[in-house]
């Protein structure tokens, strides 16, 4: 299923079957794709952020930098939940 937000890379939200990657099963495969899409995301900010602070808007870019941060910890706790799960299995 796509989703609509606006950046510039196209990317798809599905899920896995067990056993389609390596013996992962699906919970894992969606922890991991979950903290990369994260990561894309917080990434993307950086530029945002920039052309806030230049164009003088320093408000705005100090809350852009807090939702990186928030992706940035939302990704950190998802790699712990990927480690936690896949050490349980």
């Amino acid at each position: 299923m796509d989703h609509a937000h606006n950046h510039d890379h196209p990317h798809h939200h599905h899920t896995h079957a067990p056993g389609d990657s390596e013996g992962k099963d699906k919970t894992q495969i969606l922890l991991q794709y979950t903290a990369e899409h994260n990561e894309h995301h917080a990434d993307e900010l950086n530029p945002l952020i920039e052309a806030m602070r230049a164009a003088g808007r320093d408000e705005a870019a100090d809350l852009a930098e807090q939702a990186r941060a928030a992706f940035t910890r939302g990704t950190e706790l998802l790699r712990e939940a990927l480690d936690a799960y896949t050490q349980e299995c």
